[in-house]
């Protein structure tokens, strides 16, 4: 999606969410979707550097002029409504280059894992690289989120070793249909790290 879309509607989500937005973002793993958009595949990590400067800069209201490689925007743009608060932006991925974008341009990092397969050394890992480019450009690091999938017994079993690996934040599938309903699972969780 062009940034200027996305910010516009993002901006939108945010208003009427009552300034709750958290975005997130990557740089997407399919080729064929790309060439379907006629979109250069190679280029996707220089077009999501970018794309998430002229985020922030839309969210002013005021989007700065930009002439260059991927994106141009003229002068005198105006895009409202504008977001209570800058949204934080998460970056998204498992590689290396996907740590080091979030702790260089994000706010975050959002990392994916399957709870009955954590691999805690990589998330080590990769939780220093990003407090690393984070500390060459002069910011903090931002908070990490991981998105746990798999059965529940599995993911309240994963939170004590996430949490001391330092993650900040868990998003997981709630399984409504099951016996023990959201607000026993939920009591589950919140059990497991106290």
């Amino acid at each position: 999606r062009h940034p200027l879309e996305t910010a516009r509607a993002f901006a939108n989500i945010d208003q009427l969410s009552g300034g709750r937005l958290i975005f997130g973002a990557g740089v997407g793993w399919a080729a064929e979707e790309f060439e379907a958009l006629g979109v250069p595949y190679d280029t996707r990590g220089a077009r999501l550097n970018e794309w998430i400067e002229i985020l922030r800069s839309c969210w002013t209201g005021r989007p700065e002029p930009r002439q260059s490689e991927h994106y141009d925007l003229p002068g005198g743009l105006l895009m409202f409504p504008t977001p209570a608060a800058p949204p934080p932006i998460l970056v998204g991925g498992m590689s290396k280059a996907a740590v080091r974008r979030a702790g260089r341009l994000a706010d975050g990092w959002l990392a994916f894992q399957n709870a009955d397969a954590v691999d805690y050394s990589t998330l080590e890992e990769r939780l220093a690289l990003m407090r690393s480019a984070a500390a060459d450009e002069g910011r903090s690091a931002g908070r990490v989120v991981v998105r746990l999938t798999g059965p529940q017994d599995s993911v309240v079993r994963a939170l004590p070793g996430l949490a001391r690996v330092g993650v900040d934040e868990v998003i997981i599938e709630v399984d409504w249909g099951s016996d023990d309903g959201p607000d026993r699972t939920l009591q589950r969780m919140r059990s497991s790290i106290a």
